[in-house]
């Protein structure tokens, strides 16, 4: 629903459904759709002064700066949002060094192995977590109003946007490749090289340790082959930053990481009509997909496994639909997402006559904390900035690079634990994050009919209350009692009796994130 990078999204182009309402669509691919990575990147760089043949944009069997060593400041593994966004911010701080004498700018590489591929998740944001990044001209569409169903009707005046995915891209890669950016992209795999790959192992330079990374050529890198290993080139580095996601396999956690997801199946349909409001986003849909409401009954399906519908109108017969589980351990299985989400089409009377895109997404949600005291950086989902309670993470990573950079680029020694205690993961936004944790292990223990009861004092909350819930603005614990003070007022005696076995439960990380003072 709310589009963090994340496990397991796949998305597929140009499938036409034959009958939706049956309920059996027949999907095919469209490779005439797909343009070539060469094309691909073409387009991307296409404008900033730069081509696939630049320097700014090697292979990794082309990359030199130093010999078959390069020596750098930061790399960043991973070009997706994260990893493209922190280097935009360096390229935008190197550009401001380059103006004043008092600065030094910071070499960056980002090694991806596929520097030209399409950015697949469907990104939602509320758009006044953007205004401040100058991205406005990235936007798909966007929507004054938002609406929820819990069965009522909420109606809330925060602008609601959807992220246009290739132009959002192409905005970072032009900052990157800009003159003076010290921003250069590589395409290849990249890992942590071993002690005995590199003569003397981690040396010292300007007080910090230098760590190895090894980084393949994308295709032909097995180890067996003699060339691809000739290729490889090996990048001393002060800071290596993991953006590579959930999955990445650079950053280690604190203990075993078993989070929680959210998982959702939409699709972008072509359809006959429906019955949406074009100024207006469907943010929650908490209506029994069939629409049979009825006396709760513990047993069935829905009740015990609640699900929304998220839908973005994007005209009279265009339409992103998706059926989402907010928060859920193990997650719901997309079998049984699809068949909700045909269900409430049927319900609906919405015929559909042709799939644009497919998508399946998991985001893992809380969990364990990365290890504040490794030696390598993870940043977006790699660090665990999803919102343990939402799924929420786009707006806050392209917030928190600025911020990231800056502080680096100031920063007179920014080892790794230094990066991870005192710049992303600090005591007030580790409070905080308990504080949301709490709310996404209550929210998975709800049934239908108390999230709906729940979800209804949410939006009767003071504006500036739910929106800095949903946009990681609680950093003080006054804030955040204020906030569980409104809903316990506001919401049902069976949720209140749920919040409280919940805090008996979770008494220790309440307390932490009430308590904490800064």
């Amino acid at each position: 629903m709310f589009c963090a990078p994340v496990l397991g999204r796949v998305r597929r182009r140009g499938a036409r459904a034959v009958s939706a309402r049956r309920g059996t669509p027949l999907w095919r691919w469209r490779a005439r759709h797909l343009p070539t990575r060469r094309r691909q990147l073409e387009y991307l760089v296409a404008g900033t002064g730069a081509t696939p043949e630049s320097p700014a944009v090697v292979s990794a069997a082309d990359f030199e700066l130093d010999g078959k060593t390069a020596c750098v400041d930061v790399v960043i593994v991973g070009a997706g949002p994260a990893g493209l966004s922190l280097a935009a911010a360096f390229a935008e701080e190197n550009r401001r060094a380059g103006a004043t004498a008092h600065k030094r700018a910071l070499s960056v590489v980002v090694v991806d192995p596929d520097l030209a591929r399409r950015w697949v998740p469907n990104y939602g944001v509320w758009v006044d977590e953007i205004d401040s990044l100058g991205i406005g001209h990235c936007l798909a569409a966007q929507w004054p109003r938002t609406t929820s169903y819990f069965p009522e009707r909420v109606v809330t005046s925060r602008a609601y946007a959807r992220i246009d995915r290739t132009k959002l891209k192409q905005h970072l890669m032009e900052l990157c490749l800009a003159p003076a950016s010290g921003v250069r992209l590589v395409s290849g795999t990249a890992r942590l090289a071993e002690a005995t790959e590199v003569t003397g192992g981690a040396s010292e330079s300007q007080g910090a340790a230098l760590y190895t990374v090894v980084v393949s050529p994308t295709t032909g890198a097995s180890g067996d082959d003699g060339a691809a290993v000739h290729a490889q080139r090996y990048i001393r580095s002060r800071l290596v930053i993991d953006t590579a996601g959930h999955s990445g396999a650079m950053v280690r956690f604190q203990q075993p990481h078993e989070p929680a997801f959210q998982a959702a199946y939409g699709i972008e349909a072509r359809v006959v009509s429906h019955p949406f409001p074009l100024d207006e986003m469907l943010l929650m849909d908490y209506r029994r997909p069939d629409m049979q409401e009825s006396p709760a009954d513990s047993s069935h399906p829905y009740e015990r496994c609640p699900t929304f519908l998220y839908a973005m109108p994007l005209s009279e017969s265009k339409i992103f639909l998706e059926e989402t589980s907010l928060v859920a351990r193990p997650p719901v299985p997309f079998e049984e997402l699809k068949r909700r989400l045909h269900t409430r089409l049927r319900a609906l009377g919405i015929t559909v006559t042709e799939v644009e895109e497919e998508e399946f997404c998991l985001i893992p949600m809380g969990g364990a904390l990365p290890d504040l005291a490794q030696s390598v950086v993870g940043f977006g989902g790699a660090a665990g900035l999803v919102h343990p309670s939402t799924g929420y993470m786009l707006s806050r990573t392209l917030n928190m690079a600025r911020e990231l950079a800056r502080q680096i680029h100031n920063s007179a020694s920014w080892t790794a634990p230094n990066v991870w205690k005192d710049m992303i993961w600090t005591p007030p936004r580790l409070a905080q994050r308990d504080f949301y944790a709490f709310g996404g292990e209550v929210l998975m223990q709800m049934s239908l009919g108390e999230l709906r009861e729940f979800f209804l004092a949410f939006f009767q909350l003071p504006d500036a209350d739910w929106h800095d819930f949903l946009s990681f603005r609680q950093l003080s614990g006054a804030s955040r009692l204020r906030f569980g003070i409104g809903v316990w007022l506001r919401t049902s005696w069976r949720v209140k009796a749920r919040l409280v076995r919940c805090g008996m439960r979770q008494w220790s990380l309440l307390t932490r994130s009430i308590i904490f003072v800064e």
